[in-house]
């Protein structure tokens, strides 16, 4: 029989897999393994059980949100030939699990974590630290970990919708330096991101494109300020309804991939890493790992 390390955050998103755990576990048993638990105990706790004892067994399957799968990766990324990690999303947004190809059905996102696709990803480095799918500044950047987690559970992601529209009032432009593979571009933005995904803040298409986890390149995206107050409130309410179309169109809106990205600010700015706070930075130095974990995917 294979083993299994199971770590799950329970005070993820809505907390509707915590009512459906036997199940969860009895699924696991069903395919073949034998599950060691654990329940984390605080901030990190993913990244350091899976670092200390990741390596006895044949799979690693996480339970939690964006934060968590950061933490289990950063676990991961420390191990020697480290095996296969499963991914079960409970948070609120789940924004990587789209890319990811899992059914909806709890059980069925349970049997993948267990037996599904395995494919390298890349992964990002900001300043020494890895990052999944996405570090970025600017307007919204704290939105996902600044709103408290009981209305998140409370309201999903319309927590951070409506936390969203507070913030409109008080976007302001930073002055940016950005290099990046050999070229140079200066301006002024309300908000980038560098980007390893197909979504972001529950937007499909954003990053535009079709990017590759695999392909060792990120994207990066960078929205100009408005030159009007109209223009700021269109584009706010586009972004905040999801409306693409709009958003794409935008000459606000610039995008471009590369390996290596440094970001230099006049004044140091608050960066977000995979949705978790990512602390102050006046120059951040980004850049694609490529293949640096194999993931669990759903079978296409």
């Amino acid at each position: 029989m294979k083993s299994m390390l199971f770590v799950f955050n329970r005070f993820a998103g809505n907390k509707r897999m915590w009512t459906h755990m036997t199940d969860v576990l009895n699924t696991m048993t069903e395919e073949g393994y034998l599950v060691s638990t654990y329940s984390t105990q605080s901030e990190g706790d993913t990244s350091t059980i899976i670092e200390r004892i990741g390596m006895q067994f044949d799979r690693i399957v996480v339970a939690g949100g964006d934060g968590t799968l950061n933490e289990a990766v950063s676990g991961v990324l420390k191990l020697n030939s480290p095996p296969p990690l499963g991914y079960i999303p409970v948070g609120t947004t789940n924004d990587f699990s789209k890319n990811m190809n899992l059914p909806t059905e709890l059980t069925e996102i349970v049997k993948i974590a267990c037996h599904g696709t395995v494919r390298p990803c890349d992964t990002g480095s900001f300043n020494g630290r890895s990052f999944i799918y996405v570090a970025a500044f600017g307007a919204f950047t704290d939105v996902s970990f600044s709103t408290p987690q009981s209305i998140k559970n409370l309201l999903g992601y319309s927590a951070y919708l409506l936390e969203s529209v507070k913030r409109i009032g008080s976007i302001k432009p930073y002055h940016i330096t950005v290099q990046y593979d050999g070229k140079e571009l200066t301006g002024d933005f309300i908000y980038g991101m560098v980007s390893n995904t197909k979504q972001v803040g529950g937007l499909k298409h954003l990053p535009p494109g079709n990017p590759q986890l695999d392909d060792g390149l990120l994207e990066v995206t960078l929205i100009s300020p408005p030159q009007t107050l109209a223009e700021l409130e269109h584009f706010s309410r586009s972004f905040i309804l999801g409306d693409m179309v709009s958003i794409l169109e935008s000459p606000m809106l610039q995008t471009f991939s590369a390996k290596e990205i440094q970001l230099t600010a006049d004044n140091a700015l608050l960066w977000a890493l995979d949705g978790e706070n990512g602390g102050v930075h006046k120059i951040a130095k980004i850049s694609a790992v490529p293949r640096a974990f194999t993931l669990v995917f759903g079978n296409s």
